[in-house]
């Protein structure tokens, strides 16, 4: 429902979200647990999935929800890299990020078009209950995996 201008700008703040909350996000990961920023990223993106609807016909809402989930949401891949450095022996390392990437590459090729999907079955409420549904699981993963 935004017009084309608005609908850039608020995709230019979260960008701007994604680009400038890296190294903060990063370094709360690399002093109080990667895991538990994994988690906390996951749980930025389910709530401002849900949030979504309901923030954008106010300004107020929307930039700051944008700008702290499309740090949230890219985190979730810097805090990734940082759980599979400690999780694989040196000699595993270089396997281990090539299936991380090939992984997360499949899912920035079939997300959109699982998105598209649901906007053309739902509406647009699809893209929320996408993001929301993938945010789901990535919590229910993540907080039920151990590290060996």
């Amino acid at each position: 429902g935004l017009g084309q201008s608005e609908a850039v700008l608020v995709l230019t703040v979260f960008t701007g979200g994604s680009v400038l909350l890296q190294i903060p996000i990063g370094w709360i990961a690399d002093h109080s647990g990667r895991r538990a920023v994994l988690l906390a990223c996951a749980v930025i993106a389910l709530a401002g999935a849900l949030a979504l609807p309901f923030a954008i016909g106010s300004a107020w809402l929307l930039y700051p929800l944008m700008f702290i989930w499309g740090g949230a949401l890219i985190a979730i891949y810097t805090a990734g890299l940082g759980l599979l450095g400690d999780g694989f022996p040196r000699a595993q390392l270089a396997a281990a990020n090539v299936v991380f990437v090939m992984v997360y590459q499949v899912g920035g090729a079939g997300g959109p078009t699982l998105a598209g999907a649901a906007i053309d079955l739902i509406g647009p409420e699809g893209l929320v209950f996408m993001v929301a549904a993938c945010a789901a699981v990535l919590l229910f993963a993540s907080a039920s995996y151990r590290l060996r």
